[in-house]
């Protein structure tokens, strides 16, 4: 079983980022990596689910699950 943790990621890059039109799956690979220690180019993005006000997604690197918020 992987090994799951709870990761916060930087809300005001993600801002930015939608702002700009660049809020796919390479700037929460970017955001990601930050917090989970991988490269940005190892950091697999899957169920990016976006709310009114909220975004979630599950960032995968080295075998380990992180659920992002």
């Amino acid at each position: 079983m992987n090994s799951l943790r709870n990761v916060t990621s930087v809300s005001l890059f993600l801002v930015l980022a939608s702002l700009m039109g660049g809020c796919g799956s390479s700037a929460l690979r970017t955001v990601s990596s930050g917090q989970i220690g991988c490269a940005p180019s190892e950091v697999e993005i899957t169920d990016d689910d976006v709310g009114w006000n909220t975004r979630s997604w599950t960032a995968t690197c080295g075998g380990k699950r992180y659920y992002c918020s």
